[in-house]
């Protein structure tokens, strides 16, 4: 990493985040609150603790929570970190341009249109049972309180 006052971080045109940035909200959220604000350099564990500056405050919302736990989880921040450039402050109209004449290598997937896509039952297959060397327990039978013996009725049945 270079001198931090003369750079900058630009995100991702094609950054595939819906709603708002993570690290925008927290930090906004926490300045809103007078607290530490996070960063992409911020450790994990100031990410963690972040989260008790913004209930000291009150009730977080459902986006707050969400952005903290986007950046938390470390498969989550690693994806939104992969979308940031670190650029020199005097670069950036330029490399603002040039991002936008790229297209995206990869369309990321509507998960929308494909949870209305029905299953293809042919292709999925099961064990009729797992053989785990030993039988099952039986399940308990809870009958109930009875008036009349109902095992040596249904032994007759």
């Amino acid at each position: 990493m270079t001198d931090h006052a003369r750079t900058i971080l630009l995100k991702d045109r094609h950054l595939p985040w819906e709603g708002a940035f993570p690290y925008d909200l927290l930090s906004g959220r926490l300045a809103a609150l007078g607290a530490r604000p996070i960063g992409p350099g911020s450790t994990s564990d100031e990410i963690k603790e972040a989260f008790f500056d913004v209930m000291a405050g009150g009730s977080p919302s459902h986006e707050v929570r969400a952005a903290w736990d986007a950046l938390r989880l470390a498969d989550q921040r690693l994806l939104i970190d992969f979308f940031l450039y670190e650029l020199s402050a005097t670069s950036v109209e330029s490399a603002i341009a040039e991002l936008a004449a790229l297209e995206s290598p990869v369309s990321p997937a509507c998960f929308r249109e494909l949870a209305n896509i029905p299953p293809d039952l042919e292709v999925l297959t099961a064990p009729e049972r797992i053989d785990t060397g030993a039988d099952p327990p039986e399940p308990p039978v809870n009958i109930g309180p009875v008036s009349f013996n109902v095992l040596s009725y249904l032994e007759e049945a």
